[in-house]
């Protein structure tokens, strides 16, 4: 049987004051209405709730066991209260994001330490996963939002980028061409170049394609693959690399990270996507900070 609020309400003031009179004031009514409240709340618990004399008024021990129960479940009351309103409100739960593997170097250990600091009751569920996969799943709500490269986006996808970057060149240590600041188009003629996978990786492959071609590049093409699998063939001395900046400031591989000619022209870029039609409160509100935020990004070239 549910205890009638009403009755609840009566007894816990009564627990508190043992004096009708008072407690009667306290609650705006006359005494009357309150002996019959607690009456009919013994009644129907079957049990006694109070020791009533001419002098006095006591809880017996199954008032006592009442009183507590009840103090306890407004506890809990307000604390599922105030965890619905922090949900209603997008400040609790958890977001399912997926960020490329690249995008992993991008500082992001640096985003999810913000979250954990500022949003504690915040958890971030981060899946590793490819652009054209991640596209997939943000349009078919398998996942929240995506850290990815820019793709042409599927229909209901909105997407904003988060963080740009200059390509670099990576080599061994003891290349011919590791003492450069910069190299040049002309630098990189005959040298063997590892590319990128076009159908696995098509954002690099097309922008270190555009790279090349401007260059007018004739670059030996020893093999395709994808990052950071990439810079274990640099290091393994089967080429050079045109990789993303930030993996420079890794050191991967204690490989040597070299500017090229004309790289702010070819800016590698991180964007954030989800559903547009997203209403999620809290899925909405980690956008929102991740888009205020971009700076966390390294090397962010976004105000």
């Amino acid at each position: 049987m549910l205890l009638d609020a009403r009755l609840a309400r009566m007894f816990c003031v009564m627990a508190e004051e043992l004096h009708f009179g008072r407690a009667a004031k306290r609650m705006f009514i006359s005494q009357p209405p309150l002996s019959q409240a607690i009456r009919q709340l013994e009644h129907d618990l079957e049990a006694q709730l109070f020791v009533r004399t001419t002098r006095s008024v006591k809880l017996t021990r199954a008032g006592q066991l009442l009183y507590d129960e009840l103090q306890q479940m407004e506890h809990q009351t307000g604390h599922i209260r105030s965890r619905l309103r922090a949900i209603a409100m997008g400040m609790r739960g958890v977001v399912r994001i997926g960020v490329t593997p690249s995008g992993l170097y991008s500082n992001f250990s640096t985003v999810l330490r913000y979250f954990r600091e500022h949003h504690p009751d915040i958890d971030l569920n981060v899946t590793e996963s490819s652009t054209e996969i991640m596209n997939d799943k943000v349009r078919r709500g398998q996942l929240d939002i995506g850290l990815m490269r820019p793709l042409a986006p599927m229909p209901g996808v909105s997407t904003q980028v988060v963080y740009r970057e200059p390509l670099r060149v990576a080599m061994r240590m003891n290349h011919a061409l590791a003492d450069k600041m910069i190299v040049t188009g002309q630098d990189m003629q005959g040298m063997s170049l590892i590319t990128y996978d076009p159908l696995r990786s098509p954002y690099f492959h097309y922008l270190s394609t555009q790279w090349l071609d401007r260059h007018n590049v004739a670059a030996r093409h020893v093999q395709g693959g994808l990052l950071p699998t990439i810079l274990a063939l640099v290091d393994g001395e089967m080429g050079l690399a045109i990789v993303p900046s930030v993996f420079a400031q890794f050191k991967s591989f204690g490989l040597h990270y070299a500017a090229l000619e004309n790289a702010d022209a070819y800016l590698a870029e991180l964007s954030v996507a989800w559903r547009s039609d997203e209403t999620d409160p809290l899925v909405m509100s980690v956008i929102e900070t991740l888009l205020e935020n971009r700076t966390l990004f390294a090397g962010s070239g976004l105000a």
